[in-house]
């Protein structure tokens, strides 16, 4: 499940989401509409086979009647038909002594389709009305009755797609009409020229026209498919470029407002921790001053010493303020040195203060490099985090865990990072198991004063110290968590080597 944390970036895979049901609604219209197509095609060209069948047996019949029958040997398969009896000359003799029975074009037709249909895998069958027929095997079946019917209302053809002997056919039908040559066979009937004789039928095979289409479908389906993915592809692509370019125009905006912010706000506190500086001075410098004119041991001297422990706390915060604010009063030794040995200093108070509950795993690049910095206060950023981490899985069983590395900061990283120079630079991550913090208070997890914790347990100046002894190393310092999860603080400081 995915989680957008700006409405924009939701709006955009709103509008991809959209896109893609658009794409995949049209591939599947086209392709619909193809395979319909390629089945309409299968059809027509099946139909098509049909009509010639039925030409070439129509013409047939026709030419045969023209010529009033042919005459042929009598055997087995072929006797005289008792149905042209009326016929003068139904039999003959030839000169030679040969006896010939007259085949008319509805026998010819039908014998034709009986011993050569399995040469051409193709059917047929000539039939009329019941009451007009002459010969059983043509009687009609239920289908070919309904087809007589039909076209005795003006239908000129019939055709349906059926399954005979599990096999795919077309089966097809058109009319016999009454012709003047045909009279010769049929006027006893009572037929005139132009009455419905009955329908000459044929059964096209569907498989190897079922085959093809199959493979075209197939093609087809494979090409939309192709066409489907890239273009969901192309689409998904674009909406992950979209979304990263404004992730990164939304980060940089929010650092400029949060330097803006912090600059304000630390204008404000390096003035009154500047005036607060001033009043110190002199409370500590008289103390020290009266320390000197009293008995060793006496019991002002302990309250005076512990005047001057307390003014030097005092002035340790207000270091820390003036670290926050950029003041350029404040004394800052910076020298190079070896970012490992800078943060291993701290790790063993770390390691004192934390818990039994806590477990504390190091994972620290000794190749890392070197950084230019006050040492004590890389030292105080990475206890602050520490202790900010064992604070939030206070009475629960954690972990946390520091790690180091170098890692090459292009443009477009540090525009998202915030206000720092792309290059090498040292990574420094903080990451704790405990509970989280909420989005609404992540962002103002650096403004002075503001703390998630209990009241009296955090004065919400220490994430703001750090923020300021980062940035006046021109580094950058991100934080990212998750509510039961935990919280992870990455650290960039620039390397020299």
């Amino acid at each position: 499940m995915f989680h957008f944390a700006e409405p924009q970036t939701a709006h955009l895979y709103k509008i991809s989401a959209a896109m893609a049901v658009v794409l995949t609604v049209l591939v599947a219209s086209s392709l619909a509409w193809d395979v319909f197509s390629v089945r309409r095609h299968t059809e027509e060209l099946a139909s098509k086979e049909a009509r010639s069948l039925f030409n070439k047996d129509y013409a047939f019949r026709l030419w045969a009647a023209k010529h009033g029958g042919v005459y042929v040997p009598i055997d087995a398969e072929t006797p005289p038909n008792p149905n042209l009896a009326h016929i003068p000359e139904r039999d003959i003799t030839t000169p030679s002594g040969r006896t010939l029975t007259l085949m008319n074009p509805a026998y010819m037709s039908r014998q034709i389709m009986n011993d050569f249909s399995a040469l051409f895998n193709i059917r047929g069958k000539i039939t009329t009305f019941p009451d007009k027929l002459l010969n059983p095997d043509n009687a009609p079946d239920a289908w070919e009755l309904a087809a007589l019917n039909a076209f005795q209302q003006g239908q000129a053809e019939i055709s349906e797609f059926v399954e005979l002997d599990d096999q795919p056919f077309l089966r097809f039908m058109r009319p016999l009409l009454i012709e003047q040559s045909c009279l010769k066979c049929h006027g006893v009937q009572g037929y005139q020229v132009g009455d419905l004789r009955g329908g000459i039928g044929v059964y096209v095979p569907m498989i190897d026209y079922l085959v093809a289409e199959k493979n075209h479908i197939n093609v087809m389906v494979l090409t939309h498919g192709l066409i489907w993915l890239l273009s969901l592809g192309a689409i998904w692509a674009a909406t992950r470029r979209s979304a990263a370019q404004i992730k990164q125009r939304l980060e940089a905006e929010e650092a400029l407002r949060q330097a803006q912010k912090m600059d304000a706000l630390g204008g404000l506190a390096g003035g009154i921790a500047h005036e607060i500086n001033n009043m110190l001075l002199p409370i500590i410098s008289l103390a020290q001053m009266t320390i000197k004119d009293v008995p060793d041991g006496s019991r002002q001297q302990k309250r005076l010493e512990k005047v001057v422990e307390a003014g030097m706390r005092a002035k340790s915060l207000v270091s820390g303020i003036l670290s926050f604010s950029h003041r350029a009063d404040v004394d800052v030794a910076k020298q190079r040195v070896n970012i490992v040995e800078a943060i291993e200093e701290s790790l063993s108070l770390l390691r004192m203060a934390l818990p039994s509950t806590i477990s504390f795993e190091t994972n620290l690049d000794l190749n890392t490099g070197h950084i230019v910095c006050d040492p004590t206060q890389i030292s105080s950023v990475v206890l602050n985090l520490g202790s900010n981490a064992a604070d939030a899985m206070a009475g629960r069983i954690g972990k946390i865990t520091l790690s180091l590395a170098p890692v090459v900061i292009s443009e477009e990283l540090a525009q998202s990072i915030g206000n720092i120079t792309p290059g090498k630079f040292a990574k420094l991550t903080v990451s704790d198991t405990g509970q989280g913090i909420a989005q609404q208070q992540l962002e103002r997890i650096f403004d002075p004063f503001y703390t998630t914790k209990e009241v009296g347990k955090g004065t919400g100046l220490g994430l703001t110290m750090a923020y300021g002894v980062i940035s006046q190393h021109n580094g950058a310092i991100a934080v990212s968590s998750e509510v039961g999860v935990g919280t992870t603080f990455t650290i960039y400081l620039p390397l020299v080597d």
